[in-house]
């Protein structure tokens, strides 16, 4: 969607489409905006720049657009700066998390109680909560399968990536076979 607009604002502006086509498509995103990296056959969207409901909405679309057939994994962390609607938000989050059937969800922070009120519907084996991602790391670790795909969700504060040297040492001194994809 911001490419489109980009593209319309470049058009207004009297540029030429193929020039501004080019641009955008040679435009170097910060890391953590839906970068798509292969960790020990692990696919890893990591989308932890920000995070608000509907930018969770988007994420969630990407994930099912890439998994395919493969197993589905959802990490997210509290989106940040909600104000006084926060615990809702959260909770209307958790429930679109859990309607779209991931195969395993991880919660930290705010979205831990939010995704709490939806553990019957999830099942106690397809939940694991924390309140940092150092508290979720062993367990997520031990569920991996290869071919998963892992979609890292939250806002920058929370800084959601710290998860993968967790689950991954050697990838983080470069070591993995891990590719990143854009």
């Amino acid at each position: 969607a911001n490419a489109l607009i980009a593209l319309a604002a470049a058009d207004a502006a009297g540029v030429k489409l193929e020039d501004a086509a080019v641009a955008v498509r040679e435009a170097a995103l910060p890391g953590g905006r839906s970068e798509i990296v292969e960790l020990r056959g692990v696919t890893v969207i990591n989308d932890t720049y920000n995070a608000n409901p509907a930018s969770l909405r988007a994420a969630l679309d990407l994930l099912h657009a890439v998994r395919g057939s493969r197993r589905a994994v959802v990490v997210v962390g509290t989106m940040r700066e909600l104000g006084t609607e926060s615990a809702r938000l959260h909770r209307e989050a958790a429930e679109r998390v859990v309607e779209d059937g991931p195969d395993l969800i991880v919660a930290i922070g705010e979205f831990a109680d939010a995704f709490e009120s939806q553990r019957g519907r999830i099942g106690k084996k397809k939940l694991i909560t924390g309140k940092e991602p150092a508290d979720v790391a062993d367990r997520l670790r031990q569920r991996l399968q290869s071919g998963d795909v892992m979609l890292l969700k939250a806002s920058r504060g929370v800084a959601l990536e710290r998860i993968i040297p967790l689950l991954w040492p050697d990838a983080a001194r470069g070591e993995g076979k891990g590719e990143a994809h854009g």
